[in-house]
């Protein structure tokens, strides 16, 4: 309850304005209830003064990020941000292609050291993204890159609405979901503007089970960003398993939570015709935070591991998996020719 003095009656009806004077956030809450009364008070000297008592229930909005938020990051953003981007002329000539799948990056998973045995924060990854880029650049610095796939998703961001997942499962994190997306963003472009210096990049998106929301807003404000440069292509599909034909080889892409063993036929039916066209096909896949590779009938399905420390679930479930970054070279012929394991 507040009780509000020299206003316009009509200002009781501002939704803004009442979630502001009862000191909620507008991008944030809504108000499900609200009840206005009006009294008056006789100052000294007879003056007769009209008050307001403001009642409000609020509930937490199902979007909170909102296109002002987005309008307003661009602005701020934009200003402040400068590339110092020089094009590596060897991106004209070279033969191989790099690809990068940052999986499972988690951009707002918490954990105290004490908890399991390391602290994990935003400040951790970011650092490890970011130094992990610069590890795979220098080596590679040696090879004929004429392309780059960056391939993020996977579970970029750690949940998707009030600190929960797609599904409603609740994660532990240290950052408010607005805080997480902008600072998620300014990752994402630092590492494409680096990797725009080895050759031209495709940026493709996986949808992840923890982001599946906040991903695909990532990816419309990506496409805004690096719409008018031409060293970076920002491929526009919304699909939860993308397909990436390079000469002779075909690269599946899909978190790997929901396909199972389906897994095995679903290249051969949903890109059949660039199959038929290719020699080498390969799936990569995120969800574990592990590596590993089955072939089955010459289709390789591989688990790409993540380079983010664990949480306290992951600690308590035991699962310990080797924390890393992975990126895949190949020969447009000749499939895979290299894997570089960018340790932490």
């Amino acid at each position: 309850v507040k009780e509000l003095k020299g206003l316009e009656p009509e200002k009781l009806q501002d939704e803004k304005f009442l979630l502001t004077v009862h000191g909620f956030d507008p991008e944030t809450f809504e108000i499900a209830y609200a009840k206005n009364s009006v009294y008056e008070i006789q100052l000294k000297g007879g003056i007769v003064e009209t008050c307001f008592s403001s009642k409000i229930t609020v509930k937490k909005r199902e979007c909170i990020v909102s296109p002002d938020t987005l309008k307003k990051h661009f602005e701020e953003f934009d200003r402040k941000y400068t590339t110092t981007k020089k094009l590596n002329p060897r991106k004209v000539n070279g033969k191989y292609l790099l690809e990068f799948p940052l999986c499972d990056a988690h951009i707002g998973k918490y954990a105290m050291e004490f908890e399991v045995g390391k602290p994990c924060n935003f400040g951790v990854i970011e650092k490890r993204i970011l130094q992990g880029v610069e590890d795979l650049i220098s080596d590679v610095s040696h090879l004929p890159i004429g392309k780059v796939l960056f391939v993020f998703g996977n579970d970029y961001f750690h949940f998707d609405y009030d600190r929960k997942t797609v599904h409603g499962t609740m994660q532990d994190t240290d950052m408010k979901i607005k805080q997480m997306y902008l600072k998620g963003i300014e990752v994402l472009i630092k590492v494409i503007d680096r990797l725009s210096e080895v050759a031209d990049v495709d940026v493709l998106w996986v949808p992840g089970n923890h982001d599946f929301t906040i991903g695909f807003y990532a990816l419309r404000e990506l496409m805004s960003w690096y719409r008018r440069d031409e060293n970076v292509n920002i491929i526009e599909d919304y699909t939860s398993r993308k397909y990436y034909k390079f000469g002779k080889v075909l690269l599946g892409f899909t978190h790997g939570s929901e396909e199972s063993k389906r897994i095995e036929t679903l290249m051969q039916e949903e890109a059949c015709k660039d199959w038929g066209l290719t020699d080498w096909h390969e799936w990569h896949l995120g969800h574990l935070h592990s590596e590993s590779v089955k072939e089955t009938h010459g289709l390789f399905i591989r688990r790409v591991s993540s380079l983010t420390p664990p949480d306290e679930w992951h600690k308590i479930s035991g699962y310990n998996s080797k924390e890393k970054a992975q990126a895949f070279i190949w020969d447009r012929q000749k499939g895979l020719k290299f894997i570089d394991n960018i340790l932490i």
